[in-house]
This record gives structure tokens, sequence and C-alpha cells, in this order.
């Protein structure tokens, strides 16, 4: 009886083995595949985050370059000499008010509103719905206005985004002009 009990003991050993290795096999394919989906996840998390970064950068250059386009647009009517001499605060002439800033600038850059202020920032001139209105609708955006308006002046610091200064980059090119001696016989 004993011969019988060590093939059936052996085989009970040989079976508890093959019972550890095949828990053995399976925590191992397991830990692989937990292993194998957190890398997964892990790039596709670093892929996100790269493509989210991607995006931003895009959309900020594209703000920025917006806002620089918008800045050279005034500046090519906000810098004409006739716009110092026909808009004073003691005298507007709202004809050449109305073509060169109202409908220029609504009609050539699409601008909704156009607003012209004195230095104590009492409005001259408001251009809106395609027309000109009294200078008090700027009232109705003052409010808006007031934190970029601040921070033309200089008199509030900044709260908006600061961005390049592509626009302040531009201007040492009109510096370098007032320095270029004209013979006004040559031109």
């Amino acid at each position: 009886m004993q011969q019988q009990s060590e093939p059936t003991s052996q085989l009970q050993n040989h079976d508890g083995n093959v019972h550890r290795l095949m828990m053995l096999t399976a925590a191992g394919i397991t830990f692989a595949g937990i292993a194998l989906l957190a890398i997964i996840a892990y790039a596709g998390s670093a892929a996100n985050r790269s493509a989210t970064d991607r995006e931003r950068t895009l959309l900020q250059n594209a703000l920025n370059r917006g806002i620089a386009r918008a800045l050279n647009e005034q500046k090519s009517v906000a810098w004409w000499d006739d716009s110092v001499t026909k808009i004073t605060g003691a005298s507007i002439d709202l004809e050449f008010t109305d073509s060169n800033f109202g409908v220029f600038l609504t009609e050539t850059y699409g601008h909704d509103e156009v607003y012209i202020l004195n230095a104590e920032n009492k409005p001259l001139y408001a251009f809106t719905g395609g027309a000109r209105a009294d200078p008090s609708a700027f009232e109705q955006r003052r409010q808006a206005l007031e934190g970029i308006i601040g921070e033309t002046r200089g008199t509030v610091a900044s709260k908006l985004k600061a961005r390049p200064d592509t626009f302040g980059a531009d201007q040492r090119n009109y510096r370098i002009l007032e320095q270029i001696p004209l013979d006004v016989g040559q031109c």
C-alpha cells in the first residue's frame, strides 16, 4: 500500500508545482499587461500634452500677429500729420475724421466702432454702426476699455497678458527715418 501512496504523493506534488507555475505565469502576464497599459496611457498623455502645448503656441502666435497687425493698421492713420492738425481738443474737422478714421477703419480693417479721446480721456469723436455718432456713445464702452486706456497712457499697471513687443520693435525704423537728412530739392 505504500507503493501506491508514493506515486499519488508525487502526482499531487507535481500537480502543486504545475499549479504554482501556472499562477506565477498568470501573475507575470497580468503584471506585463498592466505595465504595457500604463506605458500606453503615459505615452498617450504625453502626446496629448505635447499637442495641447503646440496648439496653445500656435494660437498665441496668431493672437500676437493679429494684435501687432491691428496696432500697425491704427498707426497708419494715427501718426499721420494731418490727423494731428485736424483733430485737436479745440476743434475737429469732422469730414476729414469721418473719411479717414470712421469709414477708413471700419471698411478697410473691419473695426466695428471707432473712438478718439483727448489727453484727459474725454471722447472727441465716435463712429459706430457705419455712421458718426455722438462722442458720448463712448461712455457705453468706457468701463470695458478703461484698463486698456490706462495701460496705453501709462497710468495703471498692466493686467493684460504680456505679448512679444513686435509692435515696439517696428518703431525703431521710424527713429532711423527721422535721422536721415532729406534735401527737398532732390526729391
